[in-house]
């Protein structure tokens, strides 16, 4: 049965150097979703109202791909001031240049680059958020493990001065998340990490660890959109090409499609619980093209689906398929993910995030944009 949790305010979002060009950072992760209704934590645009009156939160955006650019122009209807905008060749801030989404996507779709025709300056990051010195800094660059220093980086230059850090990329919670939960209380945002359920996992965080004793997810779009096209009669490769028009692969396909965007995504989740750091490389994980599509096709004529669920029970995480009753809370369709946390007595806490694509996961992203800047407006009044 479906579980999900009353909404509640989550924690509030909480400097070293390389270049900006070292950290690949333009680019999206459209597997991450929106928030559904039930379980969008966070507060609404009238809780920062107090902005319209009195100086807001500055917002500084890091990547300006589809995930990036979808922010910029979200942030356009928010009382929020949009500082800065970084990508792979250097910072615009918005009083050197024109920060508008409309003129950024445009530049980027003719080939512009924010150091060249955009009006930015090539910069490295380090010091362009030393520079800026946001409230409030966004990380919507591509999922990547192979920007060694990435997470240092942004710790050193945004959350050790105070400011808020927010995720749409994975790969710095995946590694930092629990020593930044110790460090930065209530300083990093990680909902469109979870596909917009991560808001509702922090904020829920001291009784689910407290009571959690088994987890199952069910957080990969590309996975299910592809299992739900072999069960109509494809093929697996023509489930890969519904899911890549639906804009739903990864930067690097091979993340969706060898389990490994599940296994960052479980990573993330038991990092949390635990305390303790789980590297994403030493999960186990089942890659989609190994599966039978006929048995697939079997079990859905039986009543059963398939979902790629990740299993944590207190021992090794795992990433496999699975069959599932239909009425399974982690039997999500495609435009929906699952996080079910299991209690000593039996019972599971489901968090569901609905909604995929750039679009979607900015909006996820947003709700901890709006609960970081609910935090500074409330901290400012008492000054």
């Amino acid at each position: 049965m479906r579980n999900d949790p009353t909404p509640s305010s989550p924690p509030a979002a909480h400097p070293r150097g390389e270049p900006l060009d070292a950290f690949a950072t333009t680019g999206s992760s459209p597997t991450d979703s929106d928030p559904a209704p039930a379980t969008q934590h966070g507060p609404a645009p009238a809780d920062v109202a107090a902005c319209r009156s009195s100086p807001c939160p500055t917002v500084h955006v890091v990547g300006l791909g589809p995930v990036g650019l979808a922010l910029v122009e979200l942030l356009e209807s928010e009382s929020l001031r949009l500082a800065a905008v970084s990508d792979s060749s250097g910072t615009a801030r918005a009083r050197e240049a024109d920060l508008r989404a409309d003129v950024l996507r445009r530049g980027k779709q003719a080939g512009g680059a924010l150091a060249d025709e955009l009006g930015g300056r090539a910069i490295p990051l380090v010091h362009a958020l030393g520079d800026v010195a946001a409230d409030i800094v966004v990380d919507a660059t591509a999922t990547s493990f192979d920007r060694a220093g990435w997470g240092e980086l942004l710790e050193g230059a945004v959350l050790a001065r105070g400011a808020h850090l927010v995720f749409a990329a994975k790969d710095g919670p995946a590694l930092h998340l629990p020593a930044w939960l110790r460090r930065y209380p209530g300083q990093v945002g990680v909902n469109a990490v979870l596909g917009g359920a991560g808001a509702a996992l922090l904020a829920e965080l001291r009784g689910l660890r407290a009571s959690t004793r088994a987890v199952r997810i069910a957080g990969n779009a590309t996975t299910t959109t592809i299992i739900q096209a072999i069960e109509r009669g494809g093929t697996i490769d023509e489930g890969v090409a519904a899911a890549t028009a639906a804009g739903l692969l990864e930067a690097d396909p091979e993340l969706d499609l060898r389990g490994r965007d599940a296994a960052v995504k479980l990573a993330v989740v038991v990092g949390a619980l635990t305390g303790r750091a789980v590297e994403p490389a030493a999960i186990p994980s089942e890659d989609v093209r190994s599966l039978d599509p006929e048995e697939l096709r079997r079990r859905a004529r039986g009543g059963r689906t398939t979902r790629l669920v990740g299993r944590w029970d207190g021992g090794r995480p795992v990433v496999r398929y699975e069959a599932l009753a239909l009425d399974d809370p982690l039997a999500v369709a495609a435009d929906e993910v699952a996080y079910a946390y299991r209690s000593r007595n039996g019972l599971e806490r489901v968090h569901r995030g609905g909604g995929i694509g750039p679009l979607a996961t900015a909006r996820a992203a947003l709700v901890d944009v709006r609960a970081a800047a609910e935090v500074w407006v409330n901290r400012e009044a008492v000054r």
